[in-house]
């Protein structure tokens, strides 16, 4: 499972809501992350800078190297 399915899965849970398929911004990428936009109910775009990083540095790395979401 990619970290991206991971994540919405976990949005998901929380009760967030898609209004279609993330859409992959290559112009967005910066630092080693690459850009999504998710589309929101209301007509709204969250821009998502998703680390390009193993799925267990971004979930279990605690230190201040950890790669974070932006």
């Amino acid at each position: 499972m990619t970290n991206l399915a991971v994540f919405l899965k976990a949005v998901g849970k929380r009760g967030g809501e898609l209004a279609g398929d993330p859409i992959r911004d290559p112009a967005a990428d910066r630092d080693g992350r690459f850009g999504w936009d998710l589309p929101r109910p209301d007509g709204s775009i969250t821009r998502l800078l998703m680390p390009g990083v193993e799925l267990m540095r971004v979930r279990d790395d605690l230190t201040a190297h950890a790669p974070c979401l932006l």
